[in-house]
Order: C-alpha cells, then sequence, then structure tokens
C-alpha cells in the first residue's frame, strides 16, 4: 500500500474513532461519521428524485455486505432511522447519502 494510501486510511479510522456514533444496517453494528445537511439537497437518480438530509462514512472493514440502496440504517445514539439513497465508495471505505425516515 503506497504511503498516501495508507495515511488517508489511519486518518480515516481515527477520524471516525473520534467522532464517530454507533450505527447500524440490519444486524450489523459499527461506527460511523454523520454530516446532518442544513438544508435537503436534491439528488437526482435516473429520473428518480430523493432529498438527501445526511451524509455518513464508514469504513469497508466494518460491514460484511456492501450496504444497498433502499436498506434502512439506524443511528443508535440519537434514535434516528435513514434510508439509503446512494453509495459511494473507494478503497478503504463507504460514503452513505442518507434521506431521514419519517417518524
Amino acid at each position: 500500500m503506497s504511503g498516501y494510501n495508507q495515511f488517508t486510511k489511519s486518518s480515516l479510522i481515527h477520524s471516525i474513532a473520534v467522532i464517530g456514533e454507533t450505527a447500524s444496517i440490519g444486524g450489523n453494528q459499527f461506527r460511523m461519521a454523520f454530516d446532518e445537511s442544513d438544508m435537503n439537497v436534491t439528488n437526482h437518480i435516473y429520473g428518480d428524485e430523493d432529498d438527501v438530509t445526511t451524509t455518513a462514512v464508514c469504513m469497508k472493514a466494518e460491514l460484511s455486505n456492501k450496504p444497498v440502496i433502499g436498506e434502512t440504517l439506524v443511528r443508535t445514539e440519537v434514535s434516528k432511522s435513514y434510508v439509503i439513497i446512494a453509495v459511494q465508495s473507494d478503497v478503504n471505505s463507504y460514503e452513505l447519502q442518507l434521506r431521514e425516515k419519517d417518524v
């Protein structure tokens, strides 16, 4: 692994350990860093549109399966549920675009 990739991986692991919160998809619990939007952003995917209320990042190594669009993610510490509306990945992590579920 190149020095840059190792540096970014270590930085991401440290950041999630410091600012991350417990989350779960199905029965899989892991740490994830959340970024709540001040305003909803409309996301257009293949003619569909949805409002992104939150983005979140987690390490791939913490999940047994890749997150799937439409799955429910639970943010344990603040008791909020989200629907995954987009998944982006790189070598070490997943970035999820989420819409808060109506209560």
